[in-house]
């Protein structure tokens, strides 16, 4: 493939966000054997590919062969059309992976997935994530390996990319770099939940000593001033019941549903649509058959089919004319 590559941070931080999550959710179950897959999205100018975002996907296992895996083919498709219809300049331009196994080199089973991942795009481009990767580490590089597909040779070619990255993206990698600090043990995020709980920690504890002194104290029910600004202080506290909350969640729920059920509608509609104009088409070409049979035109045809025939039995049949002639 003799074009530039250019590799947007979006992508970068996607395939990185994706394997971090499946890393954490499967590390109780089966640290050793986690995989994730996903296509890459991108466009072409002239001899410039960019890979722009990805899009994850879902896959299976096949236990015939040793790490070997099978896209669900259904489910990606699905994934790739949908994520086109809100970004038609995007196509698929490869895929990538990344896996515990530290490697930087496709497998024998990434060819497997390669021939699958034709059936998206003619060309697709392989990107491998190794995190643990020595080359990356003593070169200081990004441990991303980009991979093209030689088809005479059968065999993976590696390529070379650079970065690329628009305004916006520049203005967020920029905040992200300045937020997070390597050293620390939390992350920002972290430490803002942190602060919330504790205060609510705090609030809860001062709200219990006041119930407490109220019940059990007698002078202190006596105190109306004290009343007053308990009362005061109840009052300003936001306070919602289990009815309230239950209604605003099934208004919620309610205008979701209604939000889901109509797309399903203006999809019924539309294929409703397809449906009727199809017919339109079949039941137009089939009058027009049937007025050229009925008015001996018929043969300008090679050939009359037996649904013709039966037609043109049935009219002469009916015409009341035909035994005068």
């Amino acid at each position: 493939m003799s074009v530039s590559i250019e590799l947007h941070p979006l992508a970068i931080l996607n395939i990185s966000d994706h394997f971090t999550r499946a890393k954490y959710l499967s590390f109780k179950d089966s640290p050793n054997k986690l995989r994730v897959v996903g296509a890459l999205l991108g466009k072409q100018n002239g001899r410039v590919l960019e890979i722009v975002n990805t899009v994850e996907f879902s896959f299976k296992i096949v236990p015939e062969s040793e790490g070997s895996i099978a896209p669900e083919e259904q489910f990606c498709a699905s994934r790739i059309e949908a994520y086109k219809k809100n970004f038609p300049e995007l196509d698929c331009v490869g895929w990538y992976t990344s896996d515990t196994k530290n490697q930087d080199l496709p497998t024998q089973a990434d060819q497997i997935v390669q021939r699958k991942m034709q059936k998206f795009t003619e060309n697709p481009l392989l990107l491998i994530m190794n995190p643990e990767s020595q080359i990356a580490h003593d070169q200081n590089k990004l441990p991303y390996f980009l991979y093209d597909y030689d088809n005479f040779q059968s065999k993976f070619v590696s390529m070379d990319f650079k970065l690329a990255q628009s305004d916006s993206e520049r203005i967020a990698v920029d905040h992200v770099a300045q937020a997070v600090d390597q050293n620390a043990k939390t992350s920002a995020l972290s430490q803002n939940m942190q602060a919330s709980v504790n205060a609510v920690k705090l609030l809860r504890r001062k709200v219990k000593f006041l119930i407490d002194i109220v019940k059990n104290s007698e002078e202190v029910r006596k105190n109306h001033q004290f009343m007053r600004d308990l009362n005061q202080i109840c009052s300003s506290l936001p306070i919602t019941t289990r009815e309230n909350y239950d209604k605003n969640a099934f208004s919620e729920y309610s205008d979701i549903a209604a939000v889901n059920l109509l797309a399903s509608v203006t999809k019924g509609f539309e294929l409703l649509n397809g449906l009727l104009e199809n017919y339109k088409i079949y039941d137009g070409n089939r009058g027009q058959y049937m007025q050229e049979i009925m008015d001996g035109s018929f043969g300008r045809h090679n050939m009359i089919d037996e649904e013709s025939m039966q037609m043109l039995s049935r009219h002469d049949s009916k015409n009341p004319m035909k035994k005068f002639m």
